[in-house]
């Protein structure tokens, strides 16, 4: 495919914590191919909690 003839889109999914908003996305892709969607998490940009330290409140601090 030419990117001359191509459609590219950029969605954003937003919505509050534990909203089903990776549940959607995961949905979502079944319906294209591989080479036709890229997926994007906002999650990878944090440690696990785990690891994520608290301050002397019980705040978990990224």
């Amino acid at each position: 495919m030419s990117l001359k003839n191509s459609n590219t889109f950029i969605i954003g999914i937003s919505g509050g914590s534990g909203s089903g908003k990776t549940s959607f996305i995961r949905d979502l892709k079944h319906h294209f191919s591989e080479d036709d969607i890229c997926f994007l998490s906002q999650d990878d940009y944090y440690k696990p909690r785990e690891q994520q330290k608290e301050d002397e409140n019980g705040i978990k601090k990224f």
